[in-house]
């Protein structure tokens, strides 16, 4: 399994660290997880493009999601 991570502050998950202002390392898939929508987003906006139609969850890319739109 490829490593992803979550941005610490806004909860955007992404397969590339740099893409995130505070990365942090994640072990399980994305969809279905609990994330704190209350967080602020960091970054441009571009950057979390897509999220979850399922749970919410924003995402650099369509493909790190299960269920993706675009923003």
């Amino acid at each position: 399994m490829k490593e992803l991570y979550e941005c610490g502050t806004c909860g955007t998950v992404s397969n590339r660290q740099e893409e995130l202002c505070r990365p942090e390392a994640m072990i399980s898939g994305l969809c279905g997880m609990d994330i704190d929508r209350t967080k602020n987003m960091c970054g441009p906006v571009e950057v979390s493009s897509y999220s979850c139609s399922s749970c919410g969850r924003p995402a650099t890319r369509a493909s790190l999601l299960c269920n993706p739109k675009k923003n």
